[in-house]
């Protein structure tokens, strides 16, 4: 694994109690409850138009937020403790915009990824197919999964919006179109009401655009999972 990928990864999480929710995805009328949350690391070096990139110290983020996990919207979930959300070190520093609960069996929900890296120039999109896979691995007749942004994508000194970074899941053959990830702390999407276990692959899409600065831009995708 190279060293910048070692940097990306994202995941180290301190132990902490997961609360009920005060209202959440519902179930027949009744309100689900968080169960487990996994994020995975964007990492997007750009090339801004006209420079080349300019390579930083890494910079360690340790961000302590006491999330209310907006995985979700207010009353959606909440997270009691101090759990920590160890940002991936890059090549700039990184702001961190919300915290992802542990998971530390990983055993209801996991991903074959810790770490995305995608490289483009500024004014263009990329994207990568299947970058991830997300999988439930529960015999729950009827589970929710839902995902999102911990923040917009940034770098030392700037960021690009969110939704500028789209997302595709699917099981065999991708949708017709991609979606935007939603941006803690609006509601984060819905991604499937599903039951028993089931894997999604991801394909990212990233539109950078065309005034982005030279840098690292970090950021995390999180999944939550509910019933």
């Amino acid at each position: 694994m190279s060293g910048l990928l070692r940097k990306c990864l994202c995941g180290v999480f301190a132990a902490a109690a997961i609360v009920a929710v005060l209202s959440g995805p519902t179930r027949a009328g009744v309100a689900q409850s968080q169960r487990a949350q996994i994020a995975i690391a964007l990492l997007i070096n750009v090339t801004g138009v006209g420079r080349a990139p300019v390579p930083a110290p890494a910079v360690p983020v340790v961000a302590n937020v006491a999330l209310r996990a907006k995985g979700s919207a207010p009353s959606v979930d909440s997270v009691a403790g101090n759990s920590t959300l160890v940002a991936q070190q890059t090549q700039s520093a990184v702001k961190v915009e919300a915290e992802v609960s542990p998971n530390p069996a990983a055993t209801l929900l996991y991903s074959n990824n810790a770490a995305v890296v995608m490289n483009g120039n500024a004014g263009t999109t990329i994207s990568q197919s299947c970058a991830y896979q997300v999988t439930v691995h529960s015999n729950i007749i009827s589970w929710t999964l839902r995902d999102g942004l911990s923040g917009n994508p940034t770098s030392s000194s700037t960021s690009f919006p969110g939704p500028d970074v789209a997302h595709n899941d699917y099981q065999a053959t991708p949708k017709p179109t991609s979606s935007p990830f939603i941006v803690y702390p609006s509601a984060w999407a819905n991604v499937v009401t599903a039951s028993n276990v089931q894997t999604y692959c991801v394909d990212l899409s990233v539109t950078i655009p065309l005034s982005t600065p030279t840098g690292a831009y970090s950021t995390n995708a999180v999944y939550t999972l509910y019933w």
